[in-house]
């Protein structure tokens, strides 16, 4: 696969958001709850997503990247380990293997490719946008909302008309309750977006958190009419993922906070 090809599947898959469910956060005193709503959303994506790999996919990694899209995430991991033999420390094979282990439970292990890759000093313009974003995209998993948003800050600086990332600074930023911001980035999304129902699903978020004035549900069900279900459910997920409660210390229920101990600004812990 060329280089160019590449750093576009690799966005492209950030951007689909891939068949991703919700784990704990590797931090033994933070949990996340998991709402039977993610479940069938996740399983009706990853039926969606369908099963063979195609035959133009050849290489470990367009394998990899198949059954990652296909939640198939086990024979995912053992591609993407190949791949990683065939070209030790390739980047979008590095990035790729950060969500696999995600998908796997392994936040720790994620972690650490990842700064592995902030460590070398041979990353494209593409690649560093592509590694802030999945930055991000992994502390929003774990409810890290500050880490989070320093990384999708850095990657709209390189890509500042991303309506994804748009939409999930906006929820970072609903986490630290940094209600300013959200409500600019949120003005700043437009309805009817020919690829993205980030405009539906910021509108359900603010209504969610208790800022808003229009209806959850309704704006989930416009993105549903106008994008399709397929498209809707990836961002259901993460959506619900980040509306998930987190559990305290003694088992109690308390909203979304970013957690404590932070990784350094621009770099994943």
């Amino acid at each position: 696969m060329k280089r160019a090809a590449v750093v576009g599947s690799l966005l492209a898959l950030i951007a689909l958001q891939g068949a991703a469910r919700l784990h704990a956060a590797p931090d033994a005193d933070t949990n996340i709850t998991i709402d039977p709503a993610i479940a069938k959303a996740s399983a009706e994506a990853d039926a969606d997503a369908g099963t063979d790999v195609p035959e133009s996919a050849q290489t470990p990694y367009e394998k990899a990247l198949f059954n990652y899209k296909s939640g198939k995430y086990d024979a995912a991991k053992l591609l993407i380990d190949a791949a990683d033999q065939d070209q030790p420390g390739d980047v979008p094979i590095e990035m790729l293997k950060v969500r696999i282990l995600v998908e796997l439970h392994d936040f720790r292990g994620a972690h650490q490719v990842l700064n592995s890759l902030y460590d070398r000093s041979d990353l494209t313009p593409a690649y560093a946008a592509a590694l802030a974003l999945t930055t991000g995209d992994l502390n929003l998993r774990q409810h890290r909302f500050e880490e989070a948003s320093k990384a999708y800050t850095t990657y709209l600086q390189a890509q500042p008309n991303d309506p994804d990332a748009k939409l999930k600074l906006l929820y970072a930023r609903l986490g630290v309750g940094d209600l300013v911001q959200a409500g600019k980035l949120e003005s700043e999304l437009k309805p009817f977006d020919a690829a993205s129902p980030a405009y539906y699903f910021a509108e359900a978020a603010m209504t969610r958190s208790g800022n808003g004035t229009g209806d959850e549900e309704q704006d989930i069900q416009q993105s549903r009419t106008i994008y399709g279900i397929t498209l809707t459910n990836r961002y259901l997920k993460t959506y619900l993922e980040v509306f998930a409660p987190d559990k305290g210390k003694n088992g109690e229920l308390n909203p979304p906070t970013n957690s404590s101990g932070g990784a350094p600004s621009g770099k994943a812990q």
